[in-house]
């Protein structure tokens, strides 16, 4: 049996309908950053335990399955006022051992977009590094892939990998990540994007990047540095156009005529603003 060998396994641990709140407060402090009893006074007394036995194995952990259904997330940071809700999370988590492999599964609802998940972690190496397969399927239309190495784990985590992002209309993508804003028609067309990605907390950059977006395709790179307010350079060199694809996605203007009967007034939707970035961002450009 596992645990007479020392292991530890579990079948099923299931969570129905959870609900996680993280909270920023106002003093800095996160609700989830939680101190082990005593750490205040780490270093201020002599330790008096015996230690633990040199080259003894910690028992490993296997979970076969581990279930959220149902689940909710909220965020809050009082500090900001920045508010968030993931909401109907429904996870399937396997893990060999803590130190992986794991693999993950399942769907939720983020910003009123329908989002899937799956996720293979490989198993630690020398607790530097691990393999990472990720991707996301945003509702019915868009698929953001990425497959690499994370490093630095014991220092700073980066990751090393392959970037793929494909879109049938790429404005609705804009849309929830700035709500109530639009990408201009003309704009709203299928997107696709791959290159190589390095990515850190304080800096991401997309190497051998190329894109094309509607009728045109060009190649580039792309670098933001996150370390204070944001920075984002891109250079783009453009292969082709293709203007046929950019009229088509224009939106046709009615045509009136002497002959055509009155038409019932209505109420007109809400319009929304033109997209715009954050203004705490700082955008560079280059298009050739």
């Amino acid at each position: 049996a596992p645990l007479l060998g020392g292991n530890i396994q579990v079948e099923t641990v299931r969570l129905v309908e959870p609900k996680i709140s993280l909270e920023v407060l106002a003093d800095g402090r996160a609700n989830w950053d939680i101190k082990p009893v005593g750490s205040s006074e780490a270093g201020t007394k002599k330790e008096t335990s015996a230690p633990a036995s040199v080259g003894a194995p910690a028992a490993a952990i296997a979970v076969d399955n581990f279930e959220i259904v149902g689940g909710s997330l909220t965020y809050f940071d009082v500090t900001s006022g920045t508010a968030e809700k993931i909401e109907n999370i429904n996870l399937t988590v396997a893990a060999a051992t803590l130190a992986g492999p794991v693999k993950a599964s399942g769907s939720l609802k983020a910003r009123g977009l329908a989002l899937g998940v799956n996720l293979n972690i490989g198993s630690i190496i020398e607790n530097r590094t691990f393999p990472l397969d990720f991707g996301i399927r945003v509702g019915d239309g868009a698929t953001v892939t990425m497959a690499g190495t994370v490093n630095g784990l014991q220092d700073k985590p980066r990751f090393l990998g392959d970037l793929q992002i494909a879109s049938k209309d790429i404005g609705k993508i804009a849309e929830a990540f700035r709500a109530g804003q639009a990408l201009p028609p003309p704009a709203r067309q299928p997107l696709e994007m791959k290159g190589k990605l390095d990515a850190s907390a304080a800096r991401v950059s997309l190497s051998d990047l190329a894109i094309k977006l509607g009728g045109a395709s060009g190649k580039g790179s792309a670098e933001a540095d996150l370390d204070g307010k944001p920075k984002i350079k891109v250079e783009l060199s453009i292969d082709s156009v293709d203007a046929d694809a950019w009229i088509k996605a224009a939106p046709a203007k009615p045509v009136a005529t002497a002959s055509s009967p009155a038409a019932p007034v209505q109420q007109a939707p809400a319009a929304k603003t033109p997209f715009q970035l954050p203004k705490d961002v700082n955008v560079q450009a280059a298009l050739k």
